[in-house]
This record gives structure tokens, C-alpha cells and sequence, in this order.
């Protein structure tokens, strides 16, 4: 056995093989009927969550809202990340080169500044996905009010009983 595994080895050592493209293995895109989607630049943090009574989950997104996105901001200027914080922060930063590929989720037009910022801490508060290749800002309160992405599976499987 040792003598098969040492030539198996010898074998192995004597292929010259590219390095595998891990990067390209970092944000998956799920399948989601007819679209894909990601949890974008902060993925590990943004779909993975913590539930108090059962621990991690993934949250996922439906094929249905996925289509309220893309048809809500269809007529969306996409903007840059710096603009978006410029009107958050009331600031006047440098345009990051002209990147413009955010389409915000905002259907009913609420100020940024109330909408994205912690009032305590001044962090933002966002979801970003990436849908087909898109890339969207989905403020918290819209994820929670019209239930974007799914929270704790077992919670809402309870919840649906009881109602």
C-alpha cells in the first residue's frame, strides 16, 4: 500500500497544474428560479444570521421578491457608493471615478439619512445583493418591512402555524 502511495505521489508531483481560482469560489450566486443572486461585497456577514432560540441560519431570498427588486428599480439610475454617502452623511466626498453600478431600493422615496443610518453609531444599515449580475442596495427597513429576505426558517415555519 505504501509502494502505490508513494507512486501515486511521484505521479502527482510531476504534474504541472495551475493554482485552482479560489476567488472565483467566494460569492457563489444561488439559483433562485429564473435568477441569481448573491449577498454581494459582504456576503459572509449579510447571509449568514443568528437566531437567539436556534441558532445560524442562511436568509435567503425568494424568486418572487427578487422580481419586486429588479421591477421596482428597472427605471433607477444606478449611482455610486460615494454619492449614496454623500446624501446619507450630507457630505461632499470625491466621486469614486465615475463607478456608477448601485441601484438603490427605495420605493417610497424616504430621506437616506433616516432610512440607512444608525442613529446611534452612524453606521449604514444595507443589504446588498446581487442579482444577475446587478448590483442592488436594499435598505434594512425594507427588508424587514416587506420581508425581502427571509429571517430565521424556523421561527417563520412557527409563526405560519400560529396565524
Amino acid at each position: 500500500m505504501l509502494e502505490f502511495y508513494l507512486l501515486l505521489m511521484d505521479l502527482l508531483n510531476s504534474i504541472n497544474l495551475p493554482s485552482p481560482p479560489l476567488r472565483e469560489y467566494v460569492n457563489l450566486n444561488r439559483p433562485s428560479g429564473k435568477h441569481t443572486y448573491n449577498f454581494g461585497m459582504m456576503s459572509g456577514f449579510s447571509e449568514i444570521r443568528e437566531c437567539e432560540k436556534h441558532g445560524d441560519y442562511l436568509r435567503k431570498v425568494t424568486d418572487g421578491n427578487l422580481d419586486k427588486i429588479i421591477n421596482t428599480c428597472k427605471n433607477t439610475e444606478k449611482v455610486s457608493w460615494t454619492s449614496i454617502t454623500n446624501l446619507i452623511y450630507k457630505e461632499k466626498k470625491e466621486n469614486d471615478n465615475g463607478v456608477k453600478d448601485i441601484k438603490l431600493y427605495n420605493p417610497e422615496n424616504h430621506p437616506l439619512d433616516e432610512l440607512m443610518l444608525h442613529p446611534e453609531n452612524k453606521s449604514l444599515l444595507f443589504d446588498e445583493l446581487v442579482i444577475n449580475g446587478e448590483k442592488y442596495w436594499i435598505p434594512f427597513y425594507y427588508s424587514v418591512a416587506e420581508k425581502l429576505i427571509s429571517e430565521c426558517p424556523k421561527c417563520e415555519k412557527k409563526n405560519n402555524k400560529s396565524s
